[in-house]
């Protein structure tokens, strides 16, 4: 290996990131504003006394620390820029010079050794103009050699110059980062890392296809030291041609393709696939850790694919909301943090997988079956509380209080009878037709199965304006509440609203609610289950989770939801009826919690009143 800097003649055995370490701050990839700036200031000589150079690992805060070193005591300097052939320069390289002084702040981090470091400072430069001083991880030193080292880094003599490096610049004291100029290095940007592994492998003679290339880049997050590490990893085991999938057995990563079809499960709510496929995975050899990250990665691309109008390849994964990715991603980074205290990565993991998948799924059927058996299951859950009101209310035909209800068609006692797909009685979609038309008030004049069920496809289907012109039906009472039944002008104007378009603007609700500062309303808000909102004659009804049962009754008071009411209607115009419910995800059986009396009192009462505002001369 012919070497091509001064910095490879510590022999054939250099690891590359340190064969390929940048000589000037030309070869410094993806950092200009920290090039252009160090360069101006040697070339016009105003240097300042002490720089701080903090950003990840393997950005060039030591390389670029090294080459001021040599760019301000170089004999021959050219635009600012090291010769790296005169004297000093070649003695710097050679890390022989006693000019340019090198400390690790983690094994010297003491008072003791910041004192010997400042008697050191007042010694003149041996053969340059300046004397260097590189503290590396200056972060680890003590409180005390901080406040040690203060006086000297503030007022240092002036043929002393100060490079602090860091990659934690949170733990540097403010009274430290106000004596130094601050120069932050930031990720390699995945473009330019790759053109610089195109360098090495053409001067190293290694065959790699790009997508090699792209996944060490994925896999160095940034660091050129790490690119060039695992370059040198995937070399020693797949020889000089690299292909994806050696590369990827060699660094014991998950493929591409495995990725993707394990995000596609979680996106079906195929629990149990998930956790095959993640199993298999780990059982072959894959950390979890490395998993996490590679599922993190993958669901990253896919939200911001989105944004970008170039959705994820992943079918499944494509068909998958914004808001649905976000809770993914949150539920992978929390397995990111807790495998730092766990002894079980696999089993964290697995936790995280499950939680994502169940709050997925895109196979376009449990939500509409959910929605509607929600709709159902809330009709005659209110059709009970108008039974259980009839004590205190007469009904339409003047049945006297305290009497028993006729029965709608002679069959008093009959238990509930067949439901249609949906999950509804036909018998009650029979009486609540009766109770809008009042010629169907008369048994014989019901309309039959097949009928009410081509009724509700011309509902969905067809738009007002292009069904056949009916007479307008008489207002009729309705029997459990004594009030008008709905007006076509009022079915029309509900009908506008659908539940996607609810569940599509619930997050201006949420943010309405934050801006006013109803933070009470919007905390409890966030447990609405968004995928499972139903909405029925400006009824929003919102699904919790059976575990949410106290945010459940506490947005269910008066107060909270005549707020939410109030937002409801500020954002999607109109009122809002706002019920609160109760859902079993895992099972997609919608359900009341008919367990709670309270409750349900409620809820009559609430029925009640508002069937006597709408009373005619009420």
């Amino acid at each position: 290996m012919e070497p091509s800097s001064p910095a490879m003649a510590d022999g054939d055995r250099a690891s590359l990131y340190r064969a390929y370490r940048p000589l000037t701050f030309a070869e410094i990839v993806g950092e200009p504003h920290v090039t252009q700036t160090l360069r101006n200031a040697v070339r016009y000589g105003k240097v300042a006394h002490a720089y701080l150079f903090t950003g990840p690992r393997g950005t060039g805060k030591t390389s670029t620390a090294r080459i001021l070193a040599r760019a301000v005591n170089c004999q021959q300097p050219h635009d600012g820029e090291p010769c790296n052939r005169c004297s000093i320069c070649v003695s710097m390289l050679q890390r022989r010079s006693l000019d340019l002084v090198e400390i690790d702040g983690a094994s010297n981090n003491s008072v003791d050794d910041v004192r010997e470091l400042r008697e050191r400072v007042n010694l003149r430069p041996a053969e340059g103009r300046q004397k260097v001083f590189i503290i590396d991880e200056v972060h680890m030193l003590s409180i005390g050699a901080f406040n040690a080292l203060l006086k000297t880094l503030e007022e240092p003599p002036d043929h002393v110059l100060f490079a602090l490096a860091t990659t934690e610049l949170q733990k540097v004291p403010a009274t430290v980062r106000s004596r130094c100029q601050l120069l932050e290095l930031r990720p390699i940007p995945p473009l330019q890392m790759l053109q610089r592994l195109r360098f090495v492998c053409a001067k190293e003679g290694i065959s790699a296809d790009d997508d090699v290339l792209r996944f060490i880049t994925a896999q160095s997050t940034g660091s050129a030291r790490d690119a060039l590490s695992l370059l040198e990893q995937i070399r020693a085991f797949c020889g000089d041609t690299l292909l994806l999938a050696e590369a990827e057995a060699a660094l014991g990563v998950a493929r591409v393709t495995q990725v993707a079809s394990l995000a596609g499960a979680m996106a079906r709510g195929d629990v149990p696939a998930a956790l095959a496929l993640s199993g298999d995975l780990i059982d072959s050899g894959v950390e979890p850790r490395q998993l996490g990250r590679q599922l993190i990665a993958f669901w990253r691309d896919a939200l911001v694919g989105r944004a970008r109008r170039k959705p994820s390849e992943e079918p499944h994964v494509a068909r998958c909301r914004a808001d649905q990715v976000v809770q993914v991603l949150y539920s992978l980074m929390g397995f990111e943090s807790s495998t730092r205290r766990s002894d079980s990565p696999r089993w964290a993991l697995e936790t995280a997988i499950a939680d994502a998948a169940l709050h997925l799924d895109t196979s376009g059927n449990a939500g509409v079956s959910e929605s509607a058996g929600l709709s159902a299951v809330v009709r005659r859950a209110e059709s009970a509380l108008d039974s259980l009101d009839e004590g205190a209310h007469p009904t339409a035909t003047g049945t006297p209080a305290g009497a028993p209800a006729p029965a709608a068609s002679g069959t008093a006692g009959v238990p509930p009878g067949p439901v249609d797909d949906a999950g509804r009685d036909t018998r009650a979609t029979r009486v609540s037709a009766s109770s809008v038309n009042p010629s169907s008030a008369n048994p014989s004049a019901l309309p039959s199965d097949n009928a009410l069920a081509a009724t509700e496809r011309i509902d969905r289907e067809d738009p007002l304006e292009h069904r056949p012109q009916q007479p307008e039906p008489a207002p009729a009472i309705d029997a459990g509440t004594m009030a008008p039944a709905a007006s076509r002008d009022e079915e029309r104007e509900a009908q506008t609203v659908q539940e996607a378009d609810i569940r599509e603007r619930w997050h201006l609700v949420a943010r309405r609610l934050h801006d006013d500062r109803k933070q009470l309303v919007y905390m409890m808000l966030q447990k609405v289950v968004v995928e499972h909102i139903a909405v029925e004659n400006r009824v929003v009804m919102l699904p919790f989770r059976p575990g949410d049962a106290f945010n459940r009754q506490q947005l269910d008071t008066p107060a909270n939801r005549k707020v939410l009411e109030d937002t409801l209607g500020a954002v999607l115009g109109g009122h809002w009826v706002v019920r609160c419910v109760t859902i079993d995800t895992q099972a997609n059986t919608p359900r009341l919690d008919l367990s709670d009396l309270d409750y349900l009192e409620q809820m009559a009462a609430e029925a009640a009143a508002l069937g006597a505002e709408r009373e005619p001369g009420a």
